[in-house]
């Protein structure tokens, strides 16, 4: 064989082995990056509110909100009552389990401070809104019973319906939906039968 031919294959034949070493450890330094991703997100803590509560971060137009999730009847129950505060970013977010997906009704029991809140199907479209108002405090002649329908407390606190079945309740700091409606284009998405976006598989999961 032509020598010159030989020098020609030799060469090609330490490209195409370079070529291959250089695949082969790109490969493996891309496996092991995605390892160490996977890693770092197994062991990143979840978000804990100082409630105690998980937070999970919805965005709603053009902001982001850090919503302490309320997904035991426990959490459901409390709510936010008792709270003189709610973060301009804060709230929270209610996750009822899929047995108990139904109208739902929400009154102000104890809440100190003007709530907004949002009404979801179990596909994430809004089904009601309102803005709730602080109700009278409990009276010396409504004491507490055990039982709520017993409640003449309870009894008088408005009810605000969900309307329609529903699985996910987005509660806010009074006066952001107004704030939020400012702008025209996040006023169409905050509408009935629109969609806000949430995690429902995770959230679903956590639903007791």
């Amino acid at each position: 064989m032509d020598p010159r031919r030989l020098t020609v294959l030799g060469g090609l034949m330490l490209i195409a082995a370079g070529l291959i070493a250089y695949l082969a450890i790109g490969s493996e330094q891309q496996g092991t990056n995605l390892q160490e991703a996977a890693q770092a997100t197994r062991e990143a803590p979840p978000e804990i509110s100082e409630a105690g509560l998980p937070i999970e971060r919805v965005k709603i137009g053009n902001r982001e909100f850090r919503l302490e999730v309320a997904a035991t009847p426990t959490s459901r129950y409390k709510g936010l009552s008792g709270r003189t505060e709610i973060k301009d970013d804060g709230g929270m977010l209610f996750v009822f389990p899929r047995r108990q997906v139904r109208v739902q009704e929400f009154v102000m029991r104890d809440c100190l401070v003007p709530i907004d809140i949002i009404f979801l199907d179990p596909r994430e479209r809004i089904t009601a809104m309102y803005e709730m108002q602080v109700e009278p405090p409990r009276r010396e002649d409504e004491p507490r019973t055990a039982n709520p329908a017993q409640d003449r407390y309870f009894a008088r606190l408005k009810r605000y319906s969900s309307v329609f079945p529903s699985q996910f309740v987005i509660e806010l700091k009074g006066g952001t939906l107004k704030k939020l409606k400012e702008d025209p284009e996040v006023a169409k998405l905050l509408q009935r039968g629109q969609k806000i976006d949430i995690n429902t598989l995770k959230l679903v999961r956590m639903a007791r």
